[in-house]
């Protein structure tokens, strides 16, 4: 700070600056005015520097009302983290159980159905044994008592012809064979009559094939698997984790041509032309009777300038086929579309909803599926006699047969497409892709 005699000394000079050839000012102030100048200048100064250290504390208190809520905030944001992952585990969990408690209920029914099977198993052995103990011992008896008869006879013979002993051995063994057949008849009429069915179908096949054993057949389990798309969690907590019987049978795909995720099918490239075949995991046999698989149709996405597939027919085959012609073709070689030979399985065309069987080519039948729209496969392995065939094609002729199949397309029954199929036979789902721009899904 400037001295009183400074600031005087400034203003004097000041004032000495601004007057005309020198002259003198009017008036010099005097040194009360200055010092109240001087004065008012340091209180203001000193207001200011108030000012400022005020708002440096208003600064600091904002500041630490900000931290103090923003840890509030971050302990609320913690807490329903916690809370909302808690409710996620819980959720989580409620569907592991659920689906843990399914798949148990799924292999007990295998369990009980098979411990069901032995039983009935064991059950027709023990009567076999039995029945063919009993039939045995009368057949022993017999033959002893025969054999005794012959013996008395031979007593009361002795004296006869060379012709005539011929003749009576003849007869004797005549005699000796009627009876074992009245006592083999006795035991067969004591046999339940699904025992002695067998017994006539056993020696049927035995003196057709020369086969001196007959094995019984055994059926494996069917087997379950957990689906788990890949889908952000919200979602893989609902419908979407599932427990399945039916998958794509990756053991029969060409790996070249098709890739799989879980439910989902699609061809990898379609520079490798032509109808490249895939089938189902879950196999229908006469016991299960009737079966329907759902399928859905999806497009790829506008790959590489592909324009939109949305109002145009699917370029997909879908259908059914013998399990046991499946082995026929090398998933490594460029097969044929499954209705042809050698597969000569039963197939729907999306495009113009037409059937193909072996030589039977575009048979009117059915409308085009479009991409989006469900399928439904449904084979019933059951003689129903009386059902409107007329839409159909006749797969064969024989006593022996009377399979169907219908197609559906988004619940819309179609009407039977296939009748006749061989009941003995054994049939999976079969699907056929001629490029790359389809996803074929198994569904619900």
């Amino acid at each position: 700070m400037a001295s009183s005699s400074e600031l005087i000394n400034d203003v004097y000079m000041c004032q000495q600056g601004s007057t005309k050839g020198g002259e003198l000012p009017d008036a010099v102030p005097s040194t009360s005015v200055v010092a109240q100048e001087h004065a008012r200048k340091k209180a203001k100064a000193i207001e200011e520097e108030r000012a400022y250290v005020s708002n440096i504390h208003s600064a600091i208190h904002s500041l630490d009302k900000e931290i103090v809520a923003s840890d509030e905030e971050r302990k609320q944001s913690e807490m329903s983290i916690e809370r909302q992952f808690a409710q996620v585990i819980e959720q989580l969990l409620c569907k592991k159980n659920s689906l843990i408690h399914n798949m148990n209920m799924f292999y007990d029914d295998q369990k009980q159905r098979s411990m069901q099977r032995m039983t009935e198993l064991k059950h027709e052995l023990s009567q076999r044994e039995i029945a063919l103990k009993k039939a045995q011992k009368e057949c022993d008896r017999n033959a002893d008592y025969w054999v005794k008869m012959a013996g008395m006879e031979d007593e009361d013979e002795k004296v006869a012809e060379p012709s005539q002993i011929d003749g009576v051995v003849r007869r004797r063994l005549s005699l000796i064979g009627t009876k074992l057949s009245k006592a083999k008849s006795l035991a067969m009429s004591k046999l339940p009559a699904a025992a002695r069915k067998d017994k006539r179908d056993e020696h049927n096949s035995h003196a057709q094939s020369g086969v001196e054993s007959d094995v019984i057949e055994y059926t494996k389990h069917d087997k379950m698997r957990v689906f788990m798309p890949q889908k952000e969690l919200s979602k893989l907590i609902g419908a979407d984790i599932r427990l399945s019987t039916e998958w794509w049978d990756t053991q029969h795909l060409n790996h070249v041509v098709y890739n799989t995720y879980d439910a989902q099918l699609w061809r990898t490239s379609a520079m490798n032309g032509g109808w490249y075949n895939a089938f189902g995991s879950y196999q229908v046999r006469e016991a299960q009777q009737k079966k329907r698989w759902n399928l859905q149709i999806s497009a790829r996405g506008n790959m590489c300038g592909r324009p939109s597939l949305r109002g145009q027919p699917a370029d997909v085959v879908f259908g059914v086929v013998d399990c046991d012609r499946i082995q026929l073709q090398n998933p490594n070689e460029k097969p044929l579309g499954f209705w042809l030979k050698p597969l000569n399985g039963f197939a729907y065309y999306g495009w113009n909803g037409k059937l193909s069987h072996s030589k039977m080519k575009n048979k009117s039948y059915g409308k085009p599926v479009y991409v989006g729209d469900r399928i439904g496969v449904e084979l019933e392995l059951i003689q129903t006699p009386g059902q409107d065939t007329r839409s159909g094609y006749r797969a064969h002729g024989s006593d022996n047969y009377g399979g169907v199949i219908r197609f559906f397309v988004n619940d819309e029954d179609l009407g039977i497409a296939f009748y006749d199929l061989d009941l003995t036979k054994t049939y999976s789902l079969a699907v056929a892709l001629n490029n790359d721009a389809y996803i074929v899904s198994l569904i619900d």
